[in-house]
């Protein structure tokens, strides 16, 4: 196993530890600082990756993964805890679900992985920072940058799913 699937198995080893600090320690920076760390070795494993040439069909298969597993837990969470609705969350996890089904069926015929779209990588962006801002839920006086931010995500996470489709649609 690569070095680079080692560090993302370990970010996929992190979430739990993240979702304990959320709930069981009293520190939401702590929490928001721990979320930020596990989405940050995202870029470390893309790295090691590239730097000594070990991209594999494991690596491009748990890297996603791991994102779309930290994310929803971020999610989960946050709907937990009364900062996020159900609607915002499904739509968003719904995308993941239909991307990675894209990308089985995209294997089962052949086609080999799916890679990320650029828009994809700032939809995830805009997820990990969507997180990161509800847990902090810092106030901000007289702009209701929240909701906003939330549907900004959720735009965001329906383009790139529409854009994948299209991109893709001859594997249906």
């Amino acid at each position: 196993m690569t070095l680079a699937s080692k560090v993302t198995l370990l970010r996929i080893a992190c979430i739990p530890f993240f979702i304990f600090v959320y709930f069981h320690l009293s520190s939401r920076w702590l929490a928001a600082s721990i979320f930020l760390l596990i989405a940050l070795t995202d870029a470390l494993d893309g790295y090691l990756a590239r730097r000594y040439h070990e991209i594999t069909s494991i690596g491009k298969f748990l890297d996603p993964l791991a994102d779309k597993l930290l994310v929803a837990a971020g999610l989960l969470c946050l709907l937990e805890d009364h900062l996020l609705t159900s609607v915002p969350v499904f739509i968003i996890i719904a995308r993941e679900f239909f991307i990675s089904g894209m990308r089985s069926l995209a294997l089962v015929k052949g086609r080999g992985p799916i890679a990320a779209s650029k828009l994809a990588k700032v939809k995830t962006v805009s997820q990990v920072t969507l997180v990161i801002v509800l847990i902090l839920n810092l106030p901000w006086p007289q702009v209701p940058y929240q909701p906003l931010l939330i549907w900004l995500t959720v735009a965001l996470t329906i383009a790139s799913g529409v854009d994948y489709f299209f991109r893709h649609r001859d594997l249906f």
